[in-house]
Order: structure tokens, then sequence, then C-alpha cells
């Protein structure tokens, strides 16, 4: 093994190389600027590809991270049709609302942040029982409002949350996170015997940028994908490239079923 080898994230697979290196400075998601070389591995196994990790990510998480902090009503802007705008949190919140979500579900929504979709999501939907999760405490305040203290956690997800959620919602969280298949097994603790998770991570071969930012620790393949949520023991339903621009859009449940038929992808 050479010292710029690397394993894969998903599938264990040895790769010789990064197919882009660049020494930086770099990009980060939310147009930051880090001191970091921006790398492209890709597995020739199971089709992921990934980025090293960053220096102190779980404190870059906690105090560097931000998502409209600090701007209320801030939103991104999903599409414009014919000058009918829709904005991201008011589409996802749409996309989960069709999930046909049962009568006083409790709801989970993981890598949270202020929370604004399941917010809406609530708004229409008062029965369902909100509950939050992120690895910084700076988003607490937007949450004490309208979450119960009881159903808010920060940094790890309590014991007490073990087989409780009818759903679970990870809005573009698996990318950011440098072991994906421990951190969707610990969302796969948390579900009820039949209650679902609800996924998006950017789809890098429909939107290539996405490989250049360089907190997107992950960048999945649709075979990648189903591969990680097996290995945490979920089994897939859906895999939708069509339902969120430049995304995969996810529904999985409790218990693997068959092992899913691993291919390179086509990056």
């Amino acid at each position: 093994m050479n010292d710029r080898a690397v394993y894969c994230r998903v599938c264990n697979a040895l790769i010789d190389a990064p197919a882009f290196d660049d020494p930086g400075p770099s990009l980060s998601s939310i147009r930051t600027v880090l001191p970091v070389p921006t790398q492209v591995f890709l597995c020739g196994s199971c089709g992921h590809a990934q980025s090293p990790d960053l220096p102190d990510l779980e404190e870059f998480y906690d105090t560097q991270y931000r998502i409209s902090l600090d701007i209320d009503g801030h939103d991104q802007l999903y599409e414009n049709k014919a000058g009918e705008r829709m904005f991201r949190t008011d589409y996802q919140a749409e996309l989960v609302s069709a999930l046909d979500i049962p009568n006083g579900a409790k709801v989970l929504d993981f890598g949270a942040g202020k929370a604004t979709t399941l917010q809406k999501v609530v708004k229409q939907r008062p029965d369902i029982v909100p509950h939050v999760f992120d690895v910084s405490e700076d988003y607490v305040t937007h949450w004490r409002e309208w979450v119960a203290v009881e159903n808010q956690a920060t940094y790890s997800m309590p014991a007490s949350w073990t087989g409780r959620f009818d759903l679970i919602t990870a809005h573009f969280v698996a990318e950011h996170v440098p072991n994906p298949a421990a951190v969707l097994a610990d969302i796969r603790r948390c579900l009820a015997p039949n209650g679902r998770l609800f996924l998006s991570v950017p789809d890098a071969e429909a939107n290539s940028g996405d490989l250049l930012v360089v907190d997107h620790l992950n960048h999945f393949s649709a075979s990648s994908l189903a591969r990680v949520l097996y290995d945490a023991d979920l089994s897939v339903h859906t895999i939708d490239r069509d339902a969120f621009h430049g995304a995969f859009a996810v529904t999985a449940v409790p218990g693997a079923g068959e092992p899913p038929k691993m291919t390179s992808g086509s990056f």
C-alpha cells in the first residue's frame, strides 16, 4: 500500500491514489475557504467516491458549520418555474409530507440544524411529535418554541430513543460523516420496527460540482448507497434520482434483506 492509498468508506476496497488532487486552499459547501487539499478517491468496486476527513472534524461541525443560524426566514432557492419560486425547505417538507406518516407519529430530524423542514411539516400535521438531533448546541434556541426539551438531543442520541421513531429524516447529512455505515446503524437503532428512514444525499453524477466541496467526505452512487444501508441493517425501499434536483431521495426500512449487487458506477 502506497502512502496515497486509502480504503473505501463503504466497501473497504483499496483505492490506490486520488482521481483528483489539488493542493488547495479549498472550498466548503457553505463557501468558506479551508487550508486543505481537494482530493477525490474513486472506488472501482462499489462506485463510491470520497474525500479525506477534515482536520478537527467534530470541532468544525460543532462551531464553524452554520446553516442560516442568525437569519430568520433564510432559505435556499430550489427552483424557479415561470416565476413561481420554490424554496428548499418547502420542497423537502412536501417530500416528507407525502410519505403517509401515521397519526401521532414520532418523527426525528437527524442532523436537524434549525429543523425548518420538520417545523413546516408539523404546522401541517400538528399530531406529529417532533424530535431533533444535531452535533452542535447552536441550534437549541431555534428548537425551544416548538420541540419539547425531552425530545431534543445534541452530540449523541440517547439510549431511550432506541426503537422510538416512526420516521427519521436525514436531509443532506450522510455526505458529511467519516463513517456513514456507523451513523446509519445508529439511526436504524432508533427506528421503530415498522419505522422508515427518509434520506437525501447529493448525486455527484448529476451535480459534479459536489465532488469539489471538501466537507462532503462521501459522494454516493446508487450502488454504494444500497451497500452502506445494507451494512447498517436497513433495506432500501426506493432510491429516486428524479425526486430532488441533483440528489438521491432514499427511503429504507429496518432489516437488511438481500445483499445488494455491487457495480462500479459511472463517475
